[in-house]
């Protein structure tokens, strides 16, 4: 009798569990690169959505990806969605500088872009088989439409036949393009030319139309910084924006220091494709990093990791100096051989997560002002800050020579991320704004 009682409770058990799970509303999280939380900043800022995303939605994951599948992101995605569909290869629509090579070609190019009205990154007949697609494999109506950067958003009308009257559109813009595209063609002036940069004004122009549209288009419209939110003030949206910061997985303990040994290391990470990476990559080993040495002596190596480094970044390979990795399989080594993290950004929006990351792992970090934008972190608090090579040079000299600085500036950098950067955070602050409780959530994988 007490076996047959356990058994009826534990079927009763399954039984509400079953109905919970099947009372789980769906959702639609539409993306254009594999979300992965070992991977690029883009990358791991999509995992971060369909993380928070998974505890109160079953999610049907759309990945219109530039590159090809990795093996081990798709397992980690399947667990976390009920459906991954895949669809033909997107174009990219940011500017590619090392494209244009023909003088006129590309002026004339971004005179033609700009009467488009939007941003299509297929032809029409691949734009309807891709559509077909979906449609055999989606199974609608959805609660919730999530859209990741500016170019999913061309998505948004296809899919309404899987919406009803109470669907909620919301776009997660990241950063604006416009905006950094204009500080790309600014930073760069001189390198590019007076044609391209042009080419790039009008382009952020063209961008400009899109986003000032898709603001009216979406319910809620999301940003990683709080400057960008401000930036689109002028646009006057009717959609709610708000901000939704870049968040870590917290670690319990952070790396111990380095063990001093005469040598200076300095640490910079980033996918070097990405131009504003690039720049900084540049920019530091070329303009700071000597300084550092007429200051502190030759016994300064500087390690530049990051996958697709550019020729202007390969350039500056000279071990063991300067260390130009390229993709490594595991950043931890890198961190754990560091003695401070440097982020000379120079142009972009949004938040880096590689200052949350190197927090998060207990490493001090000398950044410009841009580098941190957004993350609410406070110099001489958690960090160092300056703008200009001069000052970047001595904020570095500062704390290599400063081992109590280094330890306090990493405390406080990690308290800072325990409360406000973490994926638990941004959980709570996504829920929010959707208007659900995040106290009574569970993983739903």
């Amino acid at each position: 009798m007490r076996e047959m009682q356990l058994d009826q409770r534990e079927i009763g058990e399954q039984t509400q569990a079953t109905v919970q799970a099947a009372a789980r509303p769906k959702a639609l999280l539409v993306v254009s690169l594999w979300p992965d939380n070992n991977g690029t900043g883009t990358q791991r800022r999509a995992f971060q959505h369909l993380w928070c995303l998974s505890h109160a939605f079953d999610i049907d994951l759309i990945v219109a990806p530039r590159r090809p599948r990795e093996p081990q992101a798709h397992d980690r995605l399947a667990s976390l969605c009920r459906n991954v569909i895949e669809l033909p290869v997107a174009r990219d629509y940011i500017l590619a500088v090392d494209r244009y090579q023909t003088p006129g070609f590309t002026l004339l190019g971004e005179m033609l872009r700009g009467r488009r009205r939007q941003w299509r990154p297929y032809r029409k007949k691949q734009r309807l088989q891709a559509l077909e697609s979906l449609a055999r494999r989606l199974n609608g109506p959805y609660e919730l439409q999530f859209f990741f950067r500016l170019d999913t958003a061309w998505l948004r009308t296809a899919l309404a036949a899987f919406a009803d009257s109470q669907t909620r559109y919301v776009i997660d813009l990241d950063d604006l393009d416009s905006s950094y595209m204009r500080q790309a063609a600014h930073v760069n002036a001189s390198l590019l030319g007076r044609e391209l940069v042009l080419a790039m004004h009008l382009r952020a122009q063209w961008l400009q139309r899109i986003e000032k549209r898709l603001l009216r288009r979406f319910d809620i419209a999301t940003f990683a910084s709080i400057a960008d939110v401000a930036r689109v003030a002028r646009y006057r949206p009717t959609a709610q924006v708000s901000v939704l910061t870049n968040s870590v997985a917290l670690l319990a303990q952070p790396l111990e220091p380095r063990v001093a040994d005469g040598t200076y290391r300095l640490l910079f990470v980033g996918l070097m494709a990405y131009m504003p990476n690039a720049d900084a990559a540049v920019f530091l080993a070329r303009e700071i990093v000597p300084l550092i040495r007429s200051a502190l002596g030759p016994r300064i190596e500087l390690f530049l990791v990051g996958k697709e480094p550019p020729p202007a970044v390969t350039a500056l390979d000279h071990p063991p100096q300067i260390n130009v990795t390229g993709w490594v399989e595991d950043l931890l080594p890198y961190y754990r051989n560091a003695d401070l993290i440097v982020m000379p950004i120079r142009m972009g929006s949004g938040t880096r997560i590689k200052a949350i990351e190197a927090l998060n792992l207990g490493r001090p970090i000398v950044s410009t002002t841009l580098g941190v934008e957004g993350l609410g972190l406070i110099p001489g608090r958690h960090l160092l800050v300056a703008d200009s090579a001069e000052d970047l040079a001595a904020a570095c000299c500062r704390l290599l020579t400063d081992p109590a600085l280094r330890a306090e500036l990493v405390a406080n950098g990690r308290e800072k991320v325990r409360a406000d950067l973490g994926y638990e955070q941004a959980l709570v602050t996504l829920m929010k704004l959707l208007g659900r409780n995040s106290e009574t959530l569970t993983n739903g994988c």
